[in-house]
């Protein structure tokens, strides 16, 4: 008797600890929101620390950084054009720059200055073919692609988390690929083999409304840039096409 109560307990202890662990949900991967106040918040502890804010600049610093941040995002999610895409940057940027002027005294200003254009000279120099740095910008590239995916095809929070493993995986092959001495014909016909595999996963992860969407705005994007090239071309003869 005192056999089978025990038997009894142990099988009831063990169906809890199952139960529990399948009703503890899986982390869910940050939304684009998270990210950028995260970012935000990074950004402004960073400049609070190198620049000796006081807590009235940190809060105000905050609320800047966030707003640039969140524009940032916004506008990578929009269909503009390589040169409209740059010129809203450029924008942005110049507004956050005199707005944080506006609450940092001259020394402070001058000092972020100062470490923006030391880190402008070190990322020039990170862009040979590091493969730590090679990757690490291949999985913002990822990231920032996954969000805009997710926007633009209302992926749900599973496909996001697969799309987002797609596009790393993509990314990531295609830095490896950037720092093999492999021939142009060579890298051509191997990016080719990525860019199939890739959109074969996407394919197994997007509805049909979803994967003939993103195919359209690809080819209305490429078809963007041949309408650009063909108007560098009018304006200056002498420039060859890329693919020429």
């Amino acid at each position: 008797m005192n056999k089978l109560m025990i038997t009894t307990v142990l099988l009831a202890s063990l169906t809890t600890v199952s139960a529990q662990k399948q009703a503890t949900p899986a982390k869910a991967k940050p939304t684009m929101e998270q990210r950028t106040e995260e970012r935000s918040e990074k950004q402004t502890e960073a400049m609070t620390s190198n620049l000796g804010l006081d807590k009235d600049q940190s809060t105000k610093v905050l609320g800047i950084n966030t707003r640039f941040n969140t524009a940032m995002a916004e506008m990578r999610k929009t269909n503009l054009s390589e040169e409209e895409r740059k010129s809203r940057s450029k924008a942005l940027r110049e507004q956050h720059s005199a707005e944080l002027k506006g609450v940092l005294t001259p020394e402070q200003f001058t000092k972020l200055q100062t470490l923006e254009q030391e880190r402008r000279v070190e990322r020039q120099g990170e862009k040979g073919n590091d493969p730590a740095k090679m990757q690490e910008r291949a999985a913002d590239r990822a990231e920032k692609r996954t969000d805009a995916m997710t926007e633009d095809l209302g992926l749900n929070e599973d496909q996001t988390n697969r799309v987002q493993t797609i596009n790393g995986t993509f990314a990531a092959s295609v830095a490896k690929l950037k720092n093999t001495d492999q021939d142009a014909a060579g890298n051509k016909e191997q990016m080719k083999k990525l860019r199939e595999q890739r959109d074969l996963e996407l394919k197994g992860v997007l509805t049909a409304e979803q994967y003939t969407k993103m195919m359209e705005q690809r080819k209305a994007k490429q078809a963007e840039g041949l309408q650009r090239r063909g108007e560098m071309q009018k304006r200056d003869p002498a420039k060859k096409p890329h693919n020429e």
